[in-house]
């Protein structure tokens, strides 16, 4: 069984919201804004844009009539991935079907998008990473690899050593968690947490609303 990791296993606005006090904090430095109203403010344009949309520093910049510039932009990226969590929460169910499907022997693989070095410390943070038998971050293959690619499905599965028909994808992002997946023969299911949860039409083969919920939808007796 496979799973994202950022809203699927825990709430990626508590890396959100310190990753972006680190921008707010060049900014107030910079160019004088209030890193805390900047942090606030980042906060909701992710939750109405998407945190990955990649255009959110940029309609910063633009609200708070800063001239945009390729320097401001790279230093703010820079701000971001310079916070490093050293601590974050799981959701309480994710922590009990890890170890539940642990327990009864499951494979467990993990498939990100993002910064390698950053999606690593997240899961450390997180105190999970024990529970896992493989990881890819397909941003090690290059961002054009980033899901839905099917090519970080292909090789965390080649890793764990299964088929796709044989595994289980499990996210929370209906643009982008589950076609990969779905096109190479695997079960997908969309759990409703995260930014993403009040999109409609997720396009994965089964949804749930909480993790809780995975080992009964499997038929997984023993869990």
């Amino acid at each position: 069984m496979v799973f994202d990791l950022d809203d699927t296993l825990y709430n990626q606005r508590q890396h959100l919201a310190r990753a972006f006090q680190a921008v707010g904090k060049l900014l107030e430095e910079e160019v004088g804004l209030n890193k805390n109203h900047v942090r606030k403010r980042l906060l909701e344009l992710a939750s109405t844009h998407g945190s990955a949309s990649g255009k959110l520093f940029n309609l910063l910049l633009e609200e708070f009539e800063i001239p945009v510039s390729k320097r401001l932009l790279k230093r703010m990226v820079e701000a971001f991935y310079s916070y490093k969590p050293r601590k974050l929460k799981p959701y309480k169910s994710a922590l009990e079907v890890l170890t539940k499907l642990k327990k009864v022997g499951v494979k467990l693989g993990l498939l990100t998008d993002g910064n390698p070095e950053l999606q690593r410390f997240k899961l450390k943070a997180l105190g999970v990473e024990d529970y896992f038998d493989a990881m890819v971050v397909t941003d090690e293959f290059g961002r054009s690899f980033r899901k839905p690619h099917p090519k970080g499905f292909r090789e965390i599965l080649r890793q764990l050593r299964v088929k796709p028909s044989e595994a289980v994808y499990v996210g929370d992002n209906p643009y982008k968690d589950f076609g990969g997946g779905k096109s190479i023969g695997m079960l997908t299911i969309r759990v409703l947490t995260g930014e993403y949860r009040r999109v409609k039409n997720g396009g994965a083969d089964l949804t749930i609303r909480s993790l809780k919920q995975l080992p009964k939808i499997l038929g997984l007796k023993d869990c």
